[in-house]
């Protein structure tokens, strides 16, 4: 599932690409194979809305962290990967959506995107990530009714 991509080429081609939300590792450089955890799955999600982040901070040339978290209703779960990106340089080029024949079951329907460069814009925690979103739709107040009428509906 490919949701996002970043690149600094500014001739984007498939798959050319710097940060991707996806199951693959195309180029990130990481100290172990092992970057899926164990995240442990309270009950089946596909075709549910969830909410996804992800994060990465570039701390030095040789380190870099990449968080990422889902929430599906009040259940949240995080995982910590020690990885390396290349450094954006020239153009940002941000794609949101379908990923066409490469992830056919991934149907493109995304809400509320947000991307964030710069100080503040790295999340490592669940208690900052909370804090941060908005988790529950709040219904607009209506006027309450005094009386009610019987409709019948004639076919």
């Amino acid at each position: 599932m490919e949701i996002a991509r970043l690149n600094n080429n500014k001739n984007y081609k498939d798959f050319d690409h710097l940060i991707v939300f996806s199951f693959g590792t195309d180029d990130v450089t990481t100290k172990t194979n092992d970057v899926g955890g164990d995240l442990e799955y309270k009950r089946e999600t596909e075709g549910e809305w969830q909410y996804l982040q992800f994060s990465y901070k570039r701390y030095t040339q040789q380190e870099g962290h990449a968080i990422a978290f889902t929430l599906f209703k009040d259940y949240i779960e995080g995982l910590k990967m020690d990885v390396l990106n290349s450094l954006l340089t020239n153009c940002l080029y941000f794609s949101v959506g379908h990923a066409g024949k490469y992830y056919a079951n991934f149907d493109g329907q995304i809400t509320k995107v947000r991307f964030n460069l710069g100080p503040g814009s790295f999340i490592d925690n669940k208690v900052d990530l909370l804090s941060r979103i908005k988790t529950k739709d709040t219904l607009q107040d209506v006027e309450q009714v005094s009386m009610y009428r019987n409709f019948i509906w004639n076919t």
